[in-house]
């Protein structure tokens, strides 16, 4: 005889059936006065890439395109053009920030699916 087993963690109710995520409970982050904005705007003809600065280093992003994973990715470069991380670029929801660079900076580079923009805080 199979046992039903459910999974309930006491406390969203996403995880009961027939319920759905309501997205107007969720907190919205307050923009950081310190964060920069760079715009992506990819183009067919060249990889997109912008100067950072992270943890007071220059470095270089370059974001291209994979054709066999059929999403973007991020590379980050140091001045030396040493490949520092690649890895897929992550879009972060209003409502909280996926860091990028968790493990390798405590800059965080986050990439903002609403608005079309990295952010680096």
């Amino acid at each position: 005889m199979a046992e039903n087993i459910t999974w309930d963690d006491g406390t969203t109710d996403w995880d009961q059936p027939g319920a759905t995520w309501d997205s107007t409970t969720t907190p919205v982050i307050v923009p950081n006065p310190n964060t920069v904005y760079i715009p992506f705007a990819p183009t067919g003809a060249a990889n997109f890439q912008f100067q950072v600065t992270l943890d007071g280093a220059e470095y270089v992003v370059v974001v291209n395109w994979n054709l066999f994973g059929q999403r973007y990715y991020i590379n980050i470069y140091d001045t030396a053009q040493t490949l520092i991380v690649c890895l897929p670029l992550i879009g972060s929801p209003l409502s909280f920030n996926i860091s990028m660079t968790a493990g390798y900076f405590t800059t965080s580079l986050i990439y903002r699916t609403s608005s079309g923009n990295f952010e680096v805080f």
